[in-house]
C-alpha cells in the first residue's frame, strides 16, 4: 500500500489570530516529524494576496484558496484518523505545552487531550460532543451515546477528567463560542452554533470560565465589528 500523503491548505484572512495559524501549522509539522512527512502545507487566502493578522503582522500566501478550502479545529481529528491515536496524542501533548507557553486559551488545554481518552465509551461520546456541541445535550442523552447509565458516565468522567459531563460540555461550548467570535462570527450565530440557549446563558458561562463578558472578549479578539453589547 502506498504511504499516505495529504496536501493541506491553511486559509489565512485579514484579522486572523497569528496563534491560531501557528498552532495548526505546528500540529501538522509535528506529525511530519513523527510520521515521516505525511502532510505538506500551503498557505492560501481568498484572493491569493497577502493578509494582515490581528497583531498587525503581514502574512504572505502561496496562492488562492480553492472552493473547497475549510478553516476548523479538526487538525487533531484528521491526524488521529490518518496516523493513529498514539501519534495524535503526542501532537496534542506538544500543543498543550505550546498553549501554556503562549497563553493561547490555555484554560481549555485539557479539552485537547480529552479527545484521546483510553476509555472507548468516553471517547465516542467526546467525539460526538466536539462535532455537535449545538445539540440539546442532557446527561441522559450523553449517557445513551456512551452506552452507559448516567451514574456510570458521571463516575467515569469524574475519574478521568475530575469534572462532570455537564460541566465539561459547558466548557466546550465556551471554547467553541470563543473560537467563533475570534474569527468575526456574529454573536447570535455563535450562540446557536455553540449550543447555548440564549445570550444570557452564554454570558454567564463566559464570566465563569473566561472571567469576562461576551462584549469584552469580542472587543479584544474579533477582527471586525468591535464594541458588541454586553
Amino acid at each position: 500500500m502506498d504511504k499516505l500523503h495529504r496536501h493541506i491548505d491553511i486559509l489565512l484572512f485579514d484579522g486572523v489570530n497569528i496563534l491560531d495559524v501557528a498552532g495548526m501549522a505546528q500540529a501538522f509539522s509535528s506529525t511530519n516529524e513523527l510520521a515521516d512527512h505525511t502532510y505538506s502545507l500551503r498557505y492560501v487566502s481568498s484572493g491569493g494576496t497577502p493578509v494582515t493578522a490581528s497583531c498587525g503582522m503581514q502574512l504572505q500566501v502561496d496562492g488562492r484558496a480553492s472552493r473547497g478550502s475549510k478553516a476548523d479545529d479538526l487538525a487533531l481529528s484528521l491526524i488521529r484518523r490518518d496516523c493513529g491515536v498514539s501519534t495524535a496524542l503526542q501532537v496534542a501533548r506538544e500543543m498543550v505545552v505550546y498553549l501554556h507557553r503562549t497563553g493561547g486559551q490555555m484554560q481549555f488545554s485539557d479539552l485537547l487531550e480529552s479527545q484521546f481518552s483510553r476509555d472507548q465509551s468516553l471517547r465516542a461520546l467526546i467525539d460526538m460532543v466536539f462535532e455537535c456541541p449545538q445539540k440539546p445535550w442532557t446527561l441522559e442523552s450523553m449517557a445513551q451515546v456512551a452506552g452507559l447509565t448516567p451514574r456510570t458516565l458521571s463516575r467515569r468522567f469524574a475519574k478521568s477528567y475530575t469534572t462532570s459531563p455537564v460541566k465539561f460540555l459547558e466548557r466546550l461550548r465556551v471554547k467553541t463560542a470563543a473560537d467563533l467570535l475570534g474569527v468575526g462570527t456574529p454573536v447570535g450565530k455563535a450562540i446557536t452554533l455553540s449550543g447555548f440557549y440564549d445570550f444570557q446563558q452564554m454570558q454567564r458561562a463566559f464570566k465563569r470560565h473566561l472571567g469576562t463578558t461576551i462584549g469584552a472578549y469580542r472587543d479584544r479578539f474579533a477582527p471586525h465589528e468591535k464594541g458588541a453589547i454586553d
